[in-house]
């Protein structure tokens, strides 16, 4: 199962100074003679990536590691430093969290002072009821039975002696076990490109990695849930076979194997 990855909102308006760092990262790679079809052959990263990194739009960039990474490519290609970009890259992902924290300090308290004299109030027609259950049962003339000690019985095994004794039985739940340890499925990913990937195994929660081109890692799990920044720099294989058409350079894909 593939689906793209989804934007984040803008911000309501980008500041001037942002405005005037990308539009000199534009000018100085206009300066050396790099078009933006110049930079994806070199970086692998999409045109509409690049675009989106001079005009400041990082809402349509994808998650922030990944973005990182091609703003410093960027820069290292056209011969910039990336540090003022990236400021105001962080700068952008601090906005996004700043009105949820501002919801969560300006909640209401909630008002626990009717709650005290209820609780009271219940413990009262509590108690109540069981000395009236008590008294009445006293009345009646009827003895409470004494709790009467037991000893201890020993613990059997709910095992059948025919399973017990018969190798042929005990045979067979020794490759029932293996098959059920055996049931577990092998990743395989090669990166051709500098690849940003999110990697969920079984109930496991995910974790990312960076990987380098030339680099690979294989897995065993039982299920895998994949998100791949570069759909079109890494060879994948699932119990051996290559999966193929994941989608093009710089296209963020999900995956669920099996």
């Amino acid at each position: 199962m593939m689906t793209k990855n989804i934007n984040i909102p803008p911000p309501k308006e980008p500041d001037e100074d942002l405005k005037r760092v990308c539009s000199d990262l534009k000018a100085l790679r206009e300066s050396r003679g790099i078009a933006l079809n110049d930079l994806f052959q070199i970086t692998r990263i999409s045109p509409d990536n690049l675009e989106a990194i001079e005009n400041g739009d990082f809402h349509l960039l994808p998650p922030p590691v990944y973005t990182k990474a091609f703003i410093k490519k960027y820069a290292q290609i056209i011969g910039d430093d990336s540090k003022k970009i990236l400021d105001h890259y962080e700068r952008y992902l601090k906005t996004l969290k700043a009105p949820y924290e501002k919801e969560e300090v300006e909640k209401p308290p909630i008002t626990t002072y009717y709650k005290k004299p209820f609780l009271i109030f219940s413990l009262i027609i509590m108690a109540g009821i069981v000395i009236f259950f008590i008294s009445s049962y006293y009345k009646t003339g009827v003895n409470i039975p004494q709790h009467q000690s037991s000893k201890a019985v020993p613990f059997t095994p709910d095992v059948k002696p025919a399973e017990a004794t018969n190798p042929q039985m005990q045979a067979k739940s020794e490759v029932a076990a293996q098959a059920s340890a055996e049931a577990s499925y092998h990743l395989s990913i090669e990166a051709k490109e500098l690849t940003w990937l999110r990697i969920g195994e079984g109930q496991n929660s995910p974790y990312e990695v960076l990987l380098q081109p030339g680099k690979k890692i294989e897995r065993r799990a039982p299920s895998f849930v994949i998100d791949i920044g570069n759909a079109g720099g890494v060879n994948v294989k699932f119990q051996g076979s290559p999966l193929s058409s994941l989608g093009k350079p710089g296209q963020v894909v999900h995956l669920k194997l099996p």
